[in-house]
């Protein structure tokens, strides 16, 4: 008698699998849509999304949801960094959601930013720093010295984006990926808190929790997790503390330790460094005016899932970041780098 055994590849699909595509989606174009929410007040959100050409409605695929930073474009980084033509060229669908900009008339469009769940809290902030009340914070009556973010709920526009997506389109729930830099990044880290079951993996770039927000649930187990940072950085220091605009900040170290806990990573010794694509050794390097440079990478040991950094020689205007999107695709997709990737982020881009 012989016995056959079958290889079979299950995966953690979403409702959506076997459903077309919603008709006002075009496969392999950049669409900007909207989204009604039922927020303290309604309102209207607005976010970008590609579907590749190369979609199968019946096969499972990638996610990544990117969080631009403060004052930013989802078009301008999107494009411009590279997310929106990697994803097409690797099968993964892209979503940019745009923040708010309810600050006032005269900054419409321009200091849009997202909640990270701090709003109102004088801790968070010395007397140096800059206070912005959004008009959304002044209707909740959260004002306070340290307000620098919109007000509106960002947890809920997140998770409504991604519960329609899942029941539209055919989404790998195992490769559910969220980056975010600068205020993106912080709000990556405030989505580990609120969300960590609507991800599994996790990319925050320069941003780090505000000082007293740390913490994270259990359900972050078995995740992966790369953070990436400038050694530089004073607008948000990699080392916590205060930042130069005056703000207090978490520790990466500590708040990457946190997580090492959670996930029963090995925390008796520090994380070994780890191989990757992007050594760029420049032994006359200018720290007055730093570049990204010298990537190194570190990873823990023993985890559940996986929990990793990568650092450069630079800061939080070290911008645009050559390797960001790259790293991304690299560390949680398996893609490697290529020569040809655009370097230069420009606001008259017209891919799609």
């Amino acid at each position: 008698m012989f016995l056959f055994f079958v290889n079979v590849l299950v995966y953690a699909s979403s409702p959506g699998c076997g459903k077309h595509v919603p008709g006002e989606v075009t496969v392999g174009k950049l669409h900007t849509r909207t989204i009604e929410l039922a927020d303290y007040k309604p309102v209207e959100r607005i976010y970008g999304i590609n579907v590749p050409s190369t979609y199968d409605k019946n096969t499972p695929h990638g996610l990544l949801f990117y969080m631009h930073g403060w004052g930013s474009n989802w078009w301008t980084e999107g494009i411009g960094l590279d997310y929106n033509s990697l994803g097409k060229e690797n099968d993964i669908i892209t979503v940019f959601p745009k923040g708010m900009d309810d600050y006032s008339e005269s900054k419409r469009g321009m200091w849009t930013s997202f909640n990270c769940g701090f709003a109102g809290d004088s801790n968070v902030c010395e007397s140096s720093a800059t206070e912005y009340e959004y008009d959304s914070c002044k209707d909740l009556r959260l004002q306070g010295p340290c307000n620098c973010f919109t007000c509106y709920d960002d947890v809920l526009m997140v998770k409504s984006i991604i519960d329609q997506l899942k029941n539209e389109l055919c989404l790998d729930d195992d490769k559910m990926l969220v980056t975010g830099e600068s205020n993106g990044g912080i709000m990556t880290y405030y989505l580990m808190q609120q969300l960590p079951e609507y991800f599994s993996d996790w990319m925050p770039v320069f941003g780090l929790p505000l000082k007293g927000k740390g913490g994270f649930p259990s359900e972050m187990k078995n995740k992966d997790i790369l953070h990436y940072h400038g050694r530089y950085d004073t607008e948000i220091p990699p080392g916590g503390g205060l930042s130069e605009d005056g703000w207090l900040y978490e520790s990466m170290h500590g708040t990457l330790k946190e997580l090492a806990v959670i996930q029963g990573c090995d925390t008796s010794k520090n994380p070994p460094s780890i191989p990757h694509p992007f050594g760029n050794r420049d032994t006359a390097k200018n720290i007055t005016q730093p570049q990204e440079e010298n990537v190194d990478c570190y990873e823990y040991e023993g985890c559940s899932g996986r929990v990793a950094y990568c650092m450069y020689d630079g800061g939080h205007y070290t911008w645009p970041l050559d390797h960001m999107a790259e790293l991304a695709f690299w560390f949680f997709y398996g893609v490697e780098p290529k020569s040809h990737m655009n370097r230069t982020i420009s606001i008259t881009s017209l891919e799609s």
